[in-house]
């Protein structure tokens, strides 16, 4: 049980790092010199951050990695609705 909370928590933070970098770098893409660079540097480091992440769940066992998938969906969705872009904006 102990580590379904562990994963979770873990996976809520994984996914915090990697939806929220993603919002930052494209708030910031239309200002940018170079917007491809900037995406590109942005998916890679979130990609990596991400699978290390995982790996290190995975490591734990199915228990811990399946909760961490879990909380970054959770991460995800909640971002996803409260960023939304609202009408009139």
């Amino acid at each position: 049980m102990i580590g379904a909370a562990v994963g979770f928590v873990a996976g809520m933070v994984i996914g915090a790092a990697y939806f929220g970098g993603l919002w930052i770098t494209l708030t910031r893409a239309e200002t940018s010199r170079r917007p491809p660079l900037l995406l590109a540097g942005s998916y890679l480091l979130r990609l990596s951050i991400a699978g290390v992440g995982f790996g290190l769940l995975a490591v734990r066992g199915i228990v811990p990695a399946a909760a961490g998938l879990l909380g970054f969906l959770l991460v995800r969705t909640v971002l996803v609705h409260r960023l939304r872009p609202r009408e009139g904006d």
